[in-house]
């Protein structure tokens, strides 16, 4: 079996030191979730019946490529990516901008 660890869940400043701590206790990978934009007027959860409060619109948002090559520079050995990736609202040169290699 593999397993893996969101980032989705845990604070930015954790991100390494989760990244290492999986992948010595076997982990198979990391995931970061891709948001472009969060709602501005939001109460609560979208989730009927949920108690968990709604993400705050402040909420820092990660460009997935650059945070999973500041992750890279930082491990060895266990696999990054994204949760999924957004490319039907990014403008193409953007998006290769950000993933083309140096």
């Amino acid at each position: 079996m593999k397993f893996g660890v969101t980032f989705g869940v845990l604070r930015s400043d954790m991100w390494i030191d989760a990244a290492v701590t999986a992948h010595q206790l076997g982990g198979e990978s990391t995931r970061l979730p891709e948001h472009l934009v969060l709602p501005v007027d939001t109460a609560r959860s979208p989730y009927a019946g949920s108690e968990h409060p709604s993400v705050p619109p402040t909420t820092k948002l990660f460009e997935p490529s650059a945070l999973l090559s500041f992750v890279a520079a930082r491990t060895e050995g266990i696999r990054l990516g994204p949760h999924a990736s957004l490319l039907e609202v990014r403008h193409p040169f953007s998006t290769a901008r950000v993933s083309a290699p140096s």
